[in-house]
């Protein structure tokens, strides 16, 4: 049988999650990471882009260690979660 080693040399990749909202009026909307919440209330007549757009701006004004090791973009119908770093 073949020896395995492990070489440490692969490209680093940063990890990246998505949230995906559903309209449900008037509710509140959490993100967490390590049990730090970030929060959006949305409206009656919210939308999930509005609800996304809020999530988003939400988090990246976080000034909480957690929430600055990434960064949230708007992609209309979730919010996409990325490292800054790898």
């Amino acid at each position: 049988m073949a020896t395995k080693k492990l070489r440490g040399d692969a490209v680093a990749v940063k990890q990246e999650s998505r949230a995906t909202p559903t309209t449900v009026n008037n509710a509140v909307y959490t993100l967490t990471v390590n049990g730090k919440d970030v929060t959006f209330t949305a409206d009656a007549s919210a939308t999930v882009a509005e609800i996304t757009a809020g999530l988003t701006t939400a988090w990246n004004a976080s000034t909480v260690k957690e929430h600055e090791e990434v960064t949230a973009s708007d992609q209309t119908t979730y919010v996409k979660l990325l490292a800054v770093t790898a």
